[in-house]
């Protein structure tokens, strides 16, 4: 009889340590799961704190390297929460994934963008992207999760050299470069110390091959999911990234917003906590608007003059000439011009870009040939496409900074 009295106890004692795991498992379930929905709505420092008691709850049991990495993203995100900028999107677009890059509207001054299997005609199913400067001798592309670069050595591109640390990073994904005019401001993306999956980053080179540490650009660019191929259009002041936020597998939606020349941020005293999280995760372009209608109108009718001049320019030999004054002022004619100064100023601008695309034209010509000739004839062509490199670089800078000059007197005549 004690026996059996002895046994049932034992039994008892047994499930009702087995149910209080159970009960022990479900409640740290319940914690991880509710941290997860906290990071998803972008309250991260309730995130934080959620998936702290979850880490406590395990008591001397490992944790789970998963588990950290959320904690550390909750922690960054909540950090980010501080510095939300405030940026004017003035579009957005879903597409199909596969062929995004097809709608960025960039002018020719920003440079190329293409796919590596489109620009090396690759066969294979690798996404990576392509990047060529304006002048056409700088190259950036994407293959295998790292970025490599290549310059153009008359008719040649040099061998390709992986951009060393700490932009591509061992063991994480590296992909979608873009160079900025300044030629030395390089935005990418990258998983490394991401807020999840790709996050956009900027860094510049202080020389030839040292980068400076890439900082992430935070919110509202980036988001737990991927977020890449950020993209700017100084000549018309537009802006271009991609996210796969709220989207399926099989798309991504475009942003288009106006750059700041400084950031700004919003102030957390002025709006409200839910505010900050639509701003954060873009929950509506249209909350960005707010005060700054002048703005997007100005950009919109940018993007609508670069998406038609994009669409008829295989029929308009002419192009469509538009010079942006500010954000909200810009011309498509001479006539258009109040200041004498800038219209003389204009005028000549014309004739320099006239004179570059001849230089343009008659550098392709060379180099054309230049793949045909002989050995002699290449060392006695290669000082000639050297010095008119040389000269094609050098009009783009004056003629930059004509336009510069030509904004300047406008601007200057329409405030007085």
């Amino acid at each position: 009889m004690k026996l059996k009295y002895l046994l049932y106890t034992l039994l008892l004692c047994l499930a009702t340590v087995i149910n209080a795991q159970k009960h022990r498992i479900s409640n740290n379930n319940n914690l991880l799961s509710t941290a997860d929905k906290l990071a998803n709505e972008y309250k991260w420092d309730d995130a934080v704190n959620t998936y702290q008691k979850y880490i406590k709850s395990l008591g001397k049991a490992k944790i789970p390297e998963e588990v950290q990495t959320k904690l550390k993203q909750a922690k960054m995100g909540a950090q980010m929460m501080n510095g939300v900028e405030q940026i004017v999107i003035i579009d957005s677009l879903v597409v199909e994934k596969d062929s995004f890059l097809v709608k960025y509207q960039l002018s020719k001054d920003a440079g190329l963008l293409t796919t590596y299997k489109q620009y090396f005609k690759a066969d294979s199913d690798e996404y990576g992207t392509v990047y060529i400067n304006e002048i056409g001798n700088r190259m950036l592309f994407s293959k295998g999760g790292s970025i490599y670069k290549s310059t153009k050595l008359i008719d040649k591109w040099s061998a390709p050299q992986i951009l060393p640390q700490p932009v591509n990073v061992p063991g994480e994904k590296c992909n979608y470069p873009f160079m900025q005019s300044d030629g030395s401001t390089l935005s990418y993306s990258s998983t490394a110390e991401s807020l999840g999956g790709l996050d956009i980053f900027i860094t510049s080179n202080d020389s030839a091959d040292t980068y400076l540490k890439p900082q992430n650009i935070g919110m509202p660019y980036n988001s737990p999911d991927n977020d890449y191929m950020y993209a700017i259009d100084e000549i018309n002041n537009l802006g271009w990234f991609a996210s796969d936020r709220r989207q399926p597998d099989n798309k991504v939606c475009i942003y288009v917003f106006i750059p700041n020349k400084t950031k700004k941020v919003y102030d957390r005293t002025t709006i409200t906590e839910k505010q900050l999280i639509n701003l954060a995760e873009i929950h509506s372009i249209k909350d960005t608007w707010v005060d700054n209608d002048s703005i997007v109108k100005s950009g919109l009718e940018k993007l609508k003059n670069l998406r038609d001049f994009n669409t008829s320019k295989s029929t308009n030999t002419n192009g469509n000439n538009i010079f942006i004054i500010n954000d909200n002022i810009s011309y498509t004619g001479i006539s258009e011009f109040k200041s004498p100064e800038a219209k003389d100023l204009y005028k000549h601008y014309l004739q320099m870009k006239n004179k570059l695309l001849q230089s343009q034209k008659e550098l392709e010509e060379m180099r054309d040939k230049f793949g045909n000739a002989d050995e002699a004839q290449k060392k006695e062509m290669s000082p000639s496409i050297l010095n008119l490199e040389n000269k094609v670089v050098q009009s783009i800078q004056e003629i930059k900074n004509e336009q510069k000059a030509i904004r300047n007197k406008e601007i200057l005549y329409l405030n007085k």
